[in-house]
C-alpha cells in the first residue's frame, strides 16, 4: 500500500480538500476516534464523511476512505442550488448506463449519466470516470436519501468496497442545511 500524503504538502494546493480529508483520515488514533473532527476547510464526521468548506466546492459531501481513493472509487454529494447531486467514480469505465445500490442488501438501480474522465496521478494514479446518479425527481432522490442515513452500509455494483453509511445522517443533514 502507498503511504498517504501528509496535510503539509497539501496546505499550499488550492484544491486540497480531498487530500486534506485523507490526511485527516490517516491521523492519530485520538484524532480519528472523534465523532466530527473539523478545521477551516473540512468538517469529517465518522472518520469518513467528508464536508467541503470551501466555498468554490458547492458543499461537497464525500465519503473518503484511502482505500476507495486508491481504487479511483468515489461516491460525493454536491449542492446544485435547492437541490442536491449524486456523484460517482470509478476506477473502470461502466459498460453500461445503470448500477445498483445495495443500502443493507437491499437493492436499488438507477440510470447513470457520465459526467466525465479526470486524471488522477497523486492517489490513484490513473483515471475517474465520473458519473451523475439520475432520479425520476426530487422524491425519488429523497427517498434514496433516507435510507442512506437510517442504512448502516451502502455497497455500489462497479466498485469494490462498501461504503460504511455510520455518521452520514449528520453529514447529510448538515449538508441539506448548507444547500438551502
Amino acid at each position: 500500500m502507498r503511504p498517504i500524503r501528509t496535510a503539509p504538502k497539501f496546505a499550499s494546493r488550492p484544491a486540497s480538500g480531498l487530500a486534506l480529508g485523507l490526511a485527516l483520515l490517516a491521523a492519530p488514533l485520538p484524532l480519528a476516534a472523534q465523532d466530527v473532527v473539523e478545521n477551516e476547510v473540512a468538517k469529517i464526521f465518522a472518520e469518513h464523511w467528508m464536508q467541503s468548506k470551501e466555498a468554490d466546492k458547492n458543499g461537497l459531501l464525500m465519503y473518503l476512505s484511502e482505500e476507495r481513493a486508491m481504487q479511483g472509487d468515489y461516491f460525493s454529494i454536491r449542492c446544485e442550488g435547492d437541490d442536491r447531486s449524486i456523484r460517482l467514480g470509478f476506477g473502470d469505465a461502466l459498460e453500461g448506463d445503470r448500477t445498483v445500490f445495495r443500502v443493507d442488501g437491499r437493492a436499488m438501480t438507477f440510470p447513470l449519466e457520465p459526467t466525465g474522465v479526470t486524471p488522477d496521478p497523486a492517489i490513484s494514479q490513473g483515471d475517474i470516470h465520473g458519473y451523475r446518479m439520475v432520479f425520476s425527481g426530487g422524491d425519488q432522490l429523497e427517498a434514496f436519501l433516507g435510507d442512506l442515513r437510517r442504512g448502516s452500509e451502502l455497497v455500489i455494483e462497479g466498485q469494490d468496497l462498501p461504503i460504511s453509511l455510520s455518521g452520514s445522517a449528520q453529514a447529510l443533514q448538515e449538508q441539506a442545511a448548507y444547500c438551502q
